[in-house]
């Protein structure tokens, strides 16, 4: 079409559509296909392009009739009045794809976040899992009442409605940016916390996390959880064993375009509180804390090759946005235990036949799967000229590939293991058993402390000595895993 939408031919009515909890619906209106912005979650993943999945919804949704008589695209408006579209995934691409130059959206607006939900429900208010709905179960009043479905049963088998008071354990999945604030409030609030990675974007505000989950008596827990995996743990058992001997040095990479290839609006992996470290840096790190322990001091440079990057997918494609910080990295780091690696993390790098992660010993020398995922298998080589032999982990509880799914990025295996979780899970287990976690805050404070050094070292080209130190994580056996898994 080259004119708006005629919303006069729509065959829906406002109740018709989605009944988002947080949202209210404000009315239908038309807008151009390229203005409309598409978050993360409902955009076509690399993988599906692969598959040709995305081509095969283009082919079945040529005509859109059913956006005419079933429902629009679903328009959310923030508070500076910014649109995103947030609901039909790959809708946008396949209206793109098939020339709909304008389309019918319908819009709605935010009522509250689920924070600001959760400060005002009193201790008899139900909560979904997500937060995301709420009213108060013995007809009291509280500020949110008039917005929010009843919940009368959360669970099949379980009557109890989760309620603020007995909520135990907040899971903060937002932005790196955010971090820090709602991991804050939620331990001001008596709550455990376990977050993405990384803690926060400063050390100094994941330190002062660190010390107020320990004052209030809470637990703090962070990813990543990949370490807990069968390659990961396989790993540690082998230098644990000696099998190596003494790891003396090693190397890992990981390097790919960008995000910018496949992502929207990927403007946020640019700017300050973004970049290669702070999004991959932690599983790499976190890897070798795990397998040698805390790190002493570091040396790194960044390089910003480009100052402008383009997007390559969504309605901006073709144009160009800012790159404000490095995109490459290159460190050489210490550990306590002496033991030296060198490092490459890059946004700028199209193809690479490297191994993720490889160790040398006095006795011979392993490489160690992709730590940003849980499976293997583990290659190892012992005298000099002897043979790799590869040590498969599908045999292990958290090894056992689950996924057939290939990014597309160079030496990334398109049969994978991921249990993404377990961490949360093994904290649960820590919580009822009085102990100290895997994932826990002095080991995500001192990765986070490793980030943040690498880039100083490389705004300054000195070398930098941390701040701080933690224990290596306890090795999670298998016997104890299945024991975990059984209780999920």
């Amino acid at each position: 079409q080259d004119q708006e939408f005629p919303l006069d031919l729509l065959g829906v009515e406002g109740t018709d559509g989605p009944d988002y909890p947080l949202y209210e619906f404000k009315g239908f209106g038309s807008r151009p296909t390229n203005e409309i912005k598409a978050t993360t979650a409902n955009y076509p993943r690399k993988s599906e392009l692969i598959q040709s999945k995305l081509e095969m919804l283009i082919a079945s949704t040529a005509n859109f009739m059913w956006m005419v008589f079933g429902w629009p695209i679903s328009i959310f408006v923030d508070d500076a009045g910014n649109e995103f579209q947030f609901d039909h995934r790959h809708l946008l691409r396949a209206l793109i794809e098939n020339n709909w130059i304008h389309a019918p959206v319908a819009l709605y607006v935010r009522k509250q976040t689920g924070v600001e939900i959760l400060d005002k429900l009193s201790d008899n208010s139900a909560m979904s899992l997500m937060g995301l709905r709420a009213n108060a179960t013995d007809n009291s009043e509280n500020a949110s009442t008039k917005d929010f479905h009843i919940i009368r049963r959360l669970m099949e088998n379980d009557s109890i409605p989760i309620t603020k008071k007995n909520v135990d354990i907040i899971l903060n999945l937002t932005i790196p940016q955010a971090h820090y604030e709602i991991s804050k409030r939620a331990l001001e609030s008596n709550k455990h916390v376990y977050c993405e990675k990384p803690m926060s974007v400063k050390f100094d505000e994941a330190k002062e996390l660190l010390n107020l989950a320990k004052k209030n008596s809470l637990y703090i827990g962070n990813a990543p959880d990949t370490f807990l995996g069968g390659g990961g743990q396989l790993t540690r058992n082998l230098i644990d064993n000696n099998d190596i001997g003494q790891v003396l040095t090693g190397n890992f990479i990981f390097a790919f375009p960008g995000v910018q290839d496949f992502h929207p609006s990927p403007e946020s992996w640019f700017q300050e509180g973004g970049g290669p470290v702070i999004d991959m840096g932690p599983y790499f790190f976190t890897t070798l804390v795990n397998l040698l322990g805390p790190v002493k001091n570091i040396r790194g440079r960044g390089v910003k090759f480009f100052d402008k990057r383009e997007y390559k997918a969504g309605p901006k494609k073709g144009e160009t946005f800012n790159v404000e910080i490095p995109t490459s990295y290159m460190f050489n780091i210490e550990f306590q235990n002496k033991a030296i690696i060198q490092g490459f993390i890059s946004f700028d790098v199209l193809n690479h036949k490297r191994n993720h992660m490889e160790l040398y010993g006095t006795k011979g020398s392993l490489v160690v799967p992709d730590p940003n995922m849980f499976g293997g298998p583990v290659s190892i080589s012992g005298e000099l000229g002897s043979e790799w032999k590869d040590i498969s982990v599908e045999d292990k509880p958290l090894g056992k590939t689950n996924i057939i799914n290939h990014s597309g990025r160079s030496n990334e295996a398109p049969k994978q293991a991921n249990y993404r979780g377990i961490g949360l899970a093994e904290m649960i287990d820590a919580i009822e058993n009085n102990r100290m976690h895997r994932c826990n805050g002095e080991l995500a404070l001192h990765v986070l402390d490793v980030i943040e050094c690498a880039m100083i070292s490389s705004i300054y080209k000195v070398e930098v000595e941390l701040r701080s130190s933690c224990v290596k994580p306890e090795p999670m056996h298998d016997d104890f895993i299945r024991q975990i898994l059984k209780k999920i």
